[in-house]
């Protein structure tokens, strides 16, 4: 069974939407049909992808990385040479 996100209209016009596992988008059809909901649009739902890559950054530390780091191209300095001084200031 797949996964369909779906668009229905109740009898009283209010626009529902939801997921709901089927064998196709008829069987979809149908169930909605069968809850006296009209069908707007049916479209099989995608494959979701999580990814995480470490424990991510903190709002702090990016912060004070772009204020130093701005601080640091307004006095002239190249850009390399700033990422080279903010990254060994790093943790």
């Amino acid at each position: 069974m797949a996964a369909y996100v779906w668009e229905a209209r109740a009898r009283n016009g209010d626009t529902k939407k939801g997921v709901m596992e089927a064998d196709s988008e008829e069987a979809v059809h149908e169930k909605l049909q069968m809850q006296m909901l009209s069908p707007l649009s049916v479209k099989k739902q995608g494959k979701q992808l999580s990814l995480s890559f470490g424990t991510g950054v903190k709002t702090t530390d990016v912060v004070i990385f772009t204020r130093m780091f701005a601080t640091m191209i307004d006095a002239g300095l190249p850009i390399v040479q700033c990422l080279e001084i903010l990254s060994s200031q790093a943790d």
